[in-house]
């Protein structure tokens, strides 16, 4: 049973390295990655990704002070402080004031204050509304952002596919190449063929040495830009482990149809979308400051010394008042 399975186990192995024909790169710090995989981490790892669900957060909370500005407010005022001696200037500025003593040098008073809107035009379910269409707004940018992610490793994952398979044709007509070069070499010693043919076998030698050059350091670079995707080191050499079969891939929709599902599907649509109903709702905003506010509020006050009304009196004052205010 475990044979059998060790047999299969290098059976798949063997399949997919002669598959990409890359066998001979592998190595000990070699990391094997599926599509899902390298989306997944991307994901996690993706920077500007994270920066636009921080955004979508921030959309939620800002739904929640909207709602919480519906509720009555409440404002807390409290003041402290000593009042000095009354001077009198009886001989005038320039000469010396005499004091007229207080019996306490304390002021001191506190005041508390609620207001509680009744009707402002529509302002308040205008910001509520706001809010969560800027909250919907945010969304799309988000999973725009995640589908330019994907966009962006599918391309390096089969660039780096392409890059493997196209080092792995080339090196195999490198490899035949400097065959035939060595059987036109020993042909054109012996005076059977020209001294150009034989050159122009070397320079179509020399185009393919040079290309697997090229084809090598553009398999660094995709390899560098994926882990920089993925947050790997630089350094790590990635074996794409799935494969792209596009005759696999069954077309059983018109054009029309993919049309609009991308116009219904589609982030940037739905971006356009909340544009316009933002634009509605900022409009509608405009139009509620025009039109009166009516609110009720009240006070309660303690304060010392009372000198709010005549006579003063050194004592508290205790302010009630529940009234309706217009605001036009």
């Amino acid at each position: 049973m475990i044979s059998s399975l060790i047999k299969r186990t290098f059976f798949f192995l063997a399949v997919l390295f002669n598959t990409f024909g890359y066998a001979q790169e592998i190595s000990k710090d070699s990391v094997f990655l599926s599509l899902d995989d390298v989306w997944s981490k991307a994901e996690v790892f993706s920077k500007e990704l994270k920066v636009q669900h921080l955004k979508t957060e921030i959309g939620k909370e800002n739904i929640l002070d909207a709602k919480n500005k519906r509720l009555p407010s409440l404002d807390f005022d409290a003041s402290y402080g000593k009042l000095s001696n009354i001077p009198v200037f009886v001989n005038g500025i320039n000469n010396s004031a005499e004091f007229i003593p207080l019996e306490d040098h304390s002021v001191y008073d506190a005041s508390v204050s609620a207001y509680f809107n009744i009707y402002a035009g529509g302002a308040s379910k205008t910001v509520i509304k706001t809010a969560e269409a800027s909250k919907e707004f945010l969304e799309h940018i988000e999973e725009e952002t995640s589908d330019q992610l994907h966009l962006e490793v599918i391309q390096y994952y089969v660039s780096l596919q392409r890059s493997y398979q196209y080092e792995n044709l080339v090196k195999q007509n490198i490899k035949q190449n400097a065959e035939r070069v060595r059987l036109i070499g020993q042909l054109f010693k012996n005076g059977v063929v020209l001294k150009s043919d034989f050159l122009r076998a070397k320079l179509q030698l020399s185009k393919l040495q040079t290309q697997l050059v090229t084809i090598k350091n553009d398999l660094v670079i995709v390899t560098q830009a994926l882990n920089i995707l993925v947050g790997n080191e630089d350094d790590t050499l990635l074996i794409p482990s799935d494969t792209i079969q596009t005759k696999d891939i069954a077309i059983d929709k018109n054009y029309e149809t993919f049309v609009s599902e991308m116009l219904s599907e589609s982030p940037l649509e739905k971006m356009a979308e909340k544009q316009i109903e933002l634009s509605e709702l900022k409009t509608v905003a405009l139009k509620a400051d025009k039109l009166p506010k009516i609110g009720f509020f009240g006070s309660y006050t303690y304060s010392y010394p009372q000198i709010k009304l005549y006579p003063y009196e050194r004592g508290t004052l205790f302010i009630r008042c529940c009234r309706y205010k217009i605001v036009l």
